[in-house]
């Protein structure tokens, strides 16, 4: 979700006494498990890591270092605005007392990540979950789902499949088909994701119901191969 970080981002050299890197705390359950660990961003890889891993490991107190490293670079491209607001917006809502603290990092940040923090303070769950289904909107609610680990979210982009045989323009077929090949990769990466597609699958619609099957019963590349041809249309 976040490769155009590396275009942006250089490494630190250093590391502050008693501070290890997100990468190498997160690769040692002993360090991420210990809530006195201080840790920093220094990859940007590590970036995609903590997303992944953060309904399993719960570390908000990561998130700050996080918004340091954001606050460093000098724009935030707009193919990665939904995924930082839908992360950003279970992580505040999950922890409000943290709110200001974070907001505080931001004041020499770039327009484009406190103006992306600001629409994520408004964001609730239940806003999120009202949202319409859009190629933007499917990587936030996959992003909130990284953050929170509630499978409401992985509903709505399951539920967008259906715009691959009913959207009534461009835009809307290819939010389908993001909807259906970012569920091939969810499903490879998150188990969860796959026992709530396989148990919820008589739940859809009949059309829903048969990209669904694709899903679970093809690869991802195939999955890929697929939904590139459905594009050319």
């Amino acid at each position: 979700m976040l490769s155009w970080i590396r275009k942006l981002l250089r490494s630190s050299s250093q590391l502050p006494s008693g501070v290890v890197s997100i990468g190498e705390a997160l690769s040692n359950p002993d360090i991420h498990s210990d809530p006195s660990t201080k840790a920093a961003f220094t990859q940007p890889e590590e970036l995609d890591h903590f997303f992944d891993s953060y309904s399993f490991i719960q570390r908000p107190d990561w998130v700050g270092p996080m918004l340091d490293f954001l606050s460093k670079q000098d724009g935030i491209p707009m193919v990665a605005i939904a995924g930082l607001t839908g992360f950003l917006a279970e992580v505040i809502n999950q922890n409000p007392s943290l709110d200001s603290e974070w907001n505080s990092k931001l004041t020499y940040a770039c327009p484009a990540l406190r103006n992306l923090y600001a629409k994520a303070r408004e964001l609730t769950p239940e806003a999120i979950l009202q949202m319409e289904p859009s190629t933007e909107n499917n990587d936030l609610f996959w992003s909130a789902f990284r953050a929170s680990g509630n499978l409401q979210y992985v509903g709505k982009v399951i539920d967008a499949m259906r715009l691959i045989e009913f959207g009534s323009d461009r835009g809307q077929l290819e939010t389908g088909v993001s909807a259906k090949w970012s569920l091939a990769a969810h499903l490879q990466s998150f188990t969860q994701v796959h026992f709530y597609a396989m148990t919820t699958a008589s739940e859809r619609e009949e059309t829903v119901q048969k990209h669904l099957n694709d899903v679970l019963t093809k690869d991802v590349e195939a999955i890929k191969a697929e939904s590139r041809q459905l594009l050319r249309r």
